[in-house]
C-alpha cells in the first residue's frame, strides 16, 4: 500500500476517534484533561474548556488559567488537593463550582490521577472533569423526597399513637366507671342495676376496641358516622356518665355549620380525651361540655369541678399532648385553666378562617 494512502487512512481514523471521543464528552458532560507536574503547562479537551467556562481557551492553557472560574469559596480546597495528589502520587477527587459570567453556577466533579516517571517521581497529572449539577439536584431532591418520605411515617404514626391513646383511654375509663357503679350497686343489693352497669361496661370494651381498630386503619370515627358533630359529642357525653354518680350536661350554642371532616374528627378526639381526664384524673363530679358555633369560630369547651392541676405541666401527658397536636394541626387555639382543687375548664377555639376551612 503507498505510504501516503496509508497515513491519510490513519489520519481519517483519528479524526473520527477524536470526533466520536468528542461525541462521547459531550454527552456525558465530561471533560479531560493533563498538566504538567513541574511548570503546571496543561492542555484539555473542548469539553473540559466549556464545563469550566472557557470555551474561547484552545487545547493548551496554564493550570492556574483553567482555575479563572473556580468559585472563590471553593478554589483553595482545589489548590489544596491537586498540590496533594502531586506531593502524594495518590488520587484526589475534588469537588468545587464554577460561576458563568451570568452568576449561575455549576457544580463540577474531578478526578486528579498523578503520573510517575520510571524513578517514582510524579511528572503528570491526568484527569477528569464532570458536570455533576443535574445529579446533585436530582441526589438533593431524592433526599428531599425521603426526608418528606420519614416525616409522613412518623405523622402517621403519632397520628395512631394519639387516636388509640385517646380511644382506648376513654373506652378503659368508661369501663372503670360503669364497674365501679356496678360493684355500689351490687353492695346495696340492686342485682339489675348492677347487671345494668355491666353491661354498658362491656359495650364500652367492645366499642373502644372497635374504634382502636378503626384508628389503626385511619378510618373515620363510628361516632361520626352517620350524626353531625354536635349528636356525636352529645351522645359521647351521656354515654361515658350514663347511670354514674357524675352529672353531666352538653349543650349547643349558635346554628351549627358544616365542618371539615379533619375538623369534627379531631375536635370530637379533643372532647373524649378532655372529658376522660376530667373523669380519670380531676375525679369531676360535674362536667359540662359546650359546643358554640359563631359566624367567626367553632368553640369546644369543657368545665368540670375536679380536681384541677398545675397548668405550667400540662402537656407532660400523652393525652394533653395529643390535645395540643390535634388544636395546633387545624389551626385552632387552645386554653387551659385549671388550679389545684379547683377544676379545669379546657377551652378549643378555631376560627373559619384557617387553611383548612371549607
Amino acid at each position: 500500500m503507498d505510504a501516503h494512502v496509508e497515513v491519510a487512512r490513519l489520519r481519517d481514523e483519528l479524526a473520527l476517534t477524536r470526533r466520536m471521543l468528542d461525541d462521547a464528552q459531550r454527552l456525558t458532560r465530561t471533560g479531560s484533561w493533563i498538566v504538567d507536574a513541574t511548570s503546571g503547562a496543561g492542555s484539555g479537551s473542548v469539553e473540559f474548556f466549556r464545563i469550566l467556562g472557557l470555551p474561547g481557551k484552545t487545547s493548551s492553557a496554564h493550570f492556574t488559567e483553567c482555575l479563572t472560574n473556580v468559585h472563590p469559596d471553593d478554589l483553595p480546597a482545589v489548590l489544596e488537593g491537586f498540590q496533594e495528589s502531586v506531593a502524594t502520587g495518590e488520587s484526589r477527587p475534588l469537588h468545587y463550582r464554577v460561576v458563568a459570567a451570568d452568576g449561575s453556577t455549576t457544580d463540577i466533579e474531578t478526578v486528579a490521577l498523578p503520573i510517575r516517571d520510571e524513578t517514582g517521581r510524579v511528572v503528570r497529572v491526568v484527569g477528569t472533569v464532570m458536570d455533576v449539577t443535574e445529579r446533585n439536584r436530582v441526589q438533593e431532591a431524592l433526599r428531599a423526597s425521603e426526608k418528606s418520605r420519614q416525616a409522613a411515617v412518623m405523622a402517621e404514626r403519632d397520628r395512631v399513637v394519639r387516636d388509640v391513646h385517646d380511644t382506648l383511654a376513654h373506652a378503659f375509663t368508661g369501663v372503670i366507671v360503669q364497674l365501679e357503679a356496678a360493684d355500689d350497686a351490687a353492695s346495696r343489693g340492686l342485682e339489675a342495676e348492677a347487671g345494668a352497669h355491666v353491661a354498658r361496661a362491656e359495650a364500652m370494651a367492645r366499642a373502644g376496641l372497635q374504634e382502636a381498630r378503626r384508628s389503626v386503619m385511619a378510618l373515620r370515627p363510628q361516632a361520626l358516622e352517620g350524626n353531625d358533630l354536635s349528636a356525636a359529642l352529645r351522645e359521647l357525653v351521656m354515654r361515658m356518665t350514663d347511670g354514674t354518680s357524675v352529672i353531666s350536661e352538653f349543650a349547643q350554642g349558635g346554628v351549627a355549620r358544616r365542618l371539615p371532616p379533619a375538623w369534627d374528627e379531631h375536635l370530637l378526639r379533643i372532647g373524649q380525651e378532655a372529658l376522660t381526664n376530667a373523669i380519670r384524673h380531676g375525679h369531676a363530679q360535674r362536667i359540662m361540655m359546650e359546643l358554640d358555633f359563631s359566624d367567626d369560630a367553632v368553640l369546644l369547651r369543657l368545665i368540670d369541678d375536679g380536681r384541677g392541676f398545675d397548668t405550667s405541666s400540662a402537656f407532660d401527658g400523652l393525652g394533653l399532648a395529643g390535645i395540643k397536636a390535634r388544636v395546633s394541626s387545624i389551626g385552632g387555639h387552645l386554653s387551659i385553666g385549671s388550679a389545684a382543687g379547683s377544676g379545669t375548664t379546657i377551652s378549643v377555639s378555631v376560627p373559619h378562617s384557617t387553611p383548612t376551612a371549607p
